[in-house]
């Protein structure tokens, strides 16, 4: 899928909405095994945003197990696990332990893993449904409140940016 425009909702920029993993692992693509929040965790999603002037790119990946959550920053950091929730505290214990602000007071960060890769915008959780519900595993969206068009389709293109 190509970038066709920017949700900038919530700081949040959706780059691809991925595709949905078929295969043996497919339970671990799924944030939960029951439930109305239910939804799927799939590849090639990409996003970004930014906070305190350092913009964060997060990505899922194929892994060998299930899952990977990967997120990089412009500063150069990179953190990898198999869930939004623990690469996100891994990153921030990696990557912000010698961040202060203003007054000597460390920096904490009040989002959670879920939220940062953006699974709480309603954006996003409006595009997994639709890529539920449709067999062929894409998604298309194309009226929404800020009227711009995010496609994702069954091929996902490789971005060529480096990191």
């Amino acid at each position: 899928m190509t970038k066709s425009n920017e949700e900038k909702s919530d700081g949040l920029e959706i780059i691809s909405i991925g595709k949905r993993y078929s295969g043996p692992w497919d339970k671990k693509y799924w944030s939960s095994s029951r439930g109305k929040d239910r939804y799927p965790y799939p590849i090639g999603y990409k996003t970004s945003r930014t906070l305190n002037g350092i913009t964060y790119k997060m990505e899922i990946l194929e892994g060998h197990k299930g899952p990977l959550f990967m997120i990089m920053s412009t500063d150069g950091k990179s953190c990898s696990a198999q869930t939004p929730d623990i690469v996100w505290e891994c990153f921030q214990k990696k990557s912000c332990s010698r961040i202060k602000l203003l007054h000597g007071k460390r920096f904490s960060c009040k989002i959670d893993g879920v939220e940062f890769f953006g699974f709480k915008n309603a954006f996003v959780q409006r595009l997994l449904r639709e890529l539920v519900a449709n067999a062929g595993g894409s998604a298309e969206q194309s009226s929404s409140p800020s009227n711009f068009r995010i496609e994702a389709s069954d091929t996902v293109q490789q971005s060529t940016e480096s990191n």
